[in-house]
């Protein structure tokens, strides 16, 4: 499955090691922004298999509420569905 990992520039060590930990598992990273200085990247629904929100559920973002994402609380459940 093609993933595409969004966040914070300040949390993108923990988006290396969810791209770590999905590689490992088989998958492939679409695109890598932690490798950028600046992150021009969105998710493209025909580039990525399926779009997750993981974490805690903010409401400042309408991206979230996007038909096509799916919220999961932590990776592992994200894993379990594959």
């Amino acid at each position: 499955m093609k993933f595409y990992i969004a966040s914070k520039f300040e949390k993108s060590e923990n988006v290396k090691e969810v791209q770590q930990r999905l590689t490992e598992e088989g998958h492939q990273i679409i695109v890598d922004w932690t490798q950028q200085k600046i992150s021009l990247t969105t998710p493209k629904r025909d580039r990525a298999d399926n779009i997750y929100i993981i974490g805690e559920l903010r409401e400042d973002s309408l991206f979230y509420f996007h038909q096509d994402v799916e919220r999961r609380d932590d990776i592992g459940e994200v894993l379990a569905e594959l």
